[in-house]
């Protein structure tokens, strides 16, 4: 969950559901709750999520968006309650992606769905109706890795000083491949990660638990460790809190033959997967000794 970019709106967890709170005293150039993922979707993928619109007078101002981009960047699928500024229609779905504000449809909706489709290099923005999904626009897309992001937002000048409130609900990828972020510590409690290529040894190579990220998710047999993440299998792994912090870390083992690691490396990947088949990715500084 993330905390507003100005003031005021409220973020709670709330039946097992996201809901956003905006005060009538809300204000700031924008204004902002929601939940960011650290995770990224890679290559095509389809995600959607529920929303309903709890507290909603017309043409509040408020902005409803299912994002597939980076912060400030296009790529969202909106449902927006337009400004008493704004001229056309109070209520209306849309796009923002690379080309602009597209697809702009009337609704009267005050629950419903949103939905992006990335294929290739295109990226769809849908919404729901009774007899299914409709199409409010395509454009062309980044195929980089990109955060998703679900949230509610307006601006000064948009807000009509109305109360409003929206939830969040049943987020679903329905394809595609999620890539999480996991803490890397190669050697810990060392520093620099010194590895000798030539060594017949083992590297020992710790992924941290943290207050998002419980390192226990991690099935250790999928995890590859080395120059790209694709090279050594561990020969050896254990729960155990190796920093200290009052969490299970996962440390494991590999043979340094098995890394590909060579002289001048600066850099070592690891990869692996959650037993819920969630990707996961670290990397960490190395330096490389033993090697004149």
């Amino acid at each position: 969950i993330a905390p507003p970019t100005g003031c005021c709106p409220v973020v709670t967890k709330t039946n097992q559901r996201l809901e956003v709170f905006f005060p009538a005293s809300s204000a700031g150039a924008t204004f902002w709750g929601g939940y960011r993922s650290s995770c990224r979707l890679r290559g095509d993928f389809d995600v959607q999520v529920d929303y309903q619109l709890l507290v909603w007078p017309q043409r509040n101002g408020v902005r409803v968006g299912l994002a597939a981009s980076e912060v400030g960047e296009p790529g969202i699928v909106e449902r927006v309650s337009r400004s008493p500024l704004e001229p056309g229609p109070s209520e209306v779905y849309l796009t923002h992606f690379l080309d602009g504000v597209q697809g702009v449809t009337p609704t009267s909706d005050l629950a419903g769905k949103l939905r992006l489709v990335r294929s290739g290099t295109l990226l769809s923005g849908y919404y729901w109706s009774p007899g299914g999904w409709v199409l409010i626009h395509t454009s062309t897309a980044t195929t980089a890795d990109l955060r998703f992001n679900l949230g509610t937002w307006s601006h000064d000048w948009a807000f009509a000083d109305s109360d409003a409130q929206v939830a969040f609900d049943n987020v679903m990828l329905n394809q595609g491949q999620l890539i999480c972020p996991a803490p890397v510590d190669i050697k810990p409690g060392t520093g620099p990660n010194a590895v000798n290529p030539k060594s017949e040894g083992k590297i020992p190579v710790a992924i941290l638990a943290s207050a998002n990220f419980s390192a226990a998710t991690v099935n250790p047999v999928t995890v590859r460790f080395g120059a790209t993440g694709t090279e050594a299998r561990p020969v050896h792994y254990a729960l155990q809190d190796v920093d200290a912090d009052g969490d299970n870390d996962l440390i494991l083992q590999f043979n340094t033959q098995d890394t590909g690691l060579t002289c001048g490396a600066t850099r070592a990947v690891l990869t692996g997967a959650t037993f819920g088949g969630i990707a996961i990715r670290g990397a960490n500084s190395v330096q490389t000794v033993g090697c004149r």
